[in-house]
């Protein structure tokens, strides 16, 4: 597992090196992907999406982040989805890496590290993350050893009829989640 690999919050400074990732890997994400305009590949397209997504962490409904691997921005990880409630506190992780970064174990180390922000940081006891069934070098990254239980398993229609499988894991321990060289492709909802 890369040392290297960091996570932190998104900075409005991250969109141009995410819009040159997204718009090298287009072609390599649109199987997991629903169909984007086409501003979403240019910097002020991601600078307009990145400003969105800190007013949702201002209001408490997301954490976004960059993943990094060293000082160099390779992806993006996301909270979403998180419910506030004392008695449901949960949020939803998907995450990309770039393709010059895959197989290397960004992305299992990433999502341990989102764990740990989500649990410390942000005091969620539950996390839920899915991947397409085809995805299958992202099943590993999602495939918690210990108290984990499976969500639901529903058909998804962008791109269509593509089967998801989920996880949820609580009170884990995020380096009981991350492993040496877990699958690098995108998983679960939009980053």
């Amino acid at each position: 597992m890369p040392s290297s690999t960091r996570i932190r919050l998104i900075e409005p400074a991250d969109a141009a090196p995410i819009a040159a990732h997204r718009m090298r890997d287009a072609e390599a994400f649109r199987p997991w992907e629903p169909a984007q305009p086409d501003d979403f590949f240019t910097p002020e397209g991601q600078a307009e999406r990145i400003e969105g997504l800190l007013a949702g962490y201002r209001a408490g409904t997301v954490w976004p982040g960059a993943v990094l691997a060293g000082d160099e921005v390779i992806g993006q990880i996301t909270v979403g989805g998180i419910l506030p409630q004392p008695h449901l506190r949960r949020g939803s992780v998907g995450y990309w890496i770039a393709s010059v970064a895959q197989n290397r174990g960004h992305a299992g180390n990433a999502v341990g590290l989102a764990l740990r922000v989500m649990r410390e940081e942000l005091g969620l006891h539950r996390a839920e993350a899915s991947t397409n069934l085809e995805n299958l070098p992202s099943h590993p990254t999602r495939a918690a050893p210990q108290r984990v239980h499976p969500v639901r398993r529903r058909a998804r229609r962008d791109p269509p009829r593509r089967g998801l499988a989920g996880r949820a894991a609580v009170g884990a321990d995020p380096r009981r989640l991350s492993g040496p060289r877990a699958g690098d492709r995108a998983a679960g909802g939009r980053t």
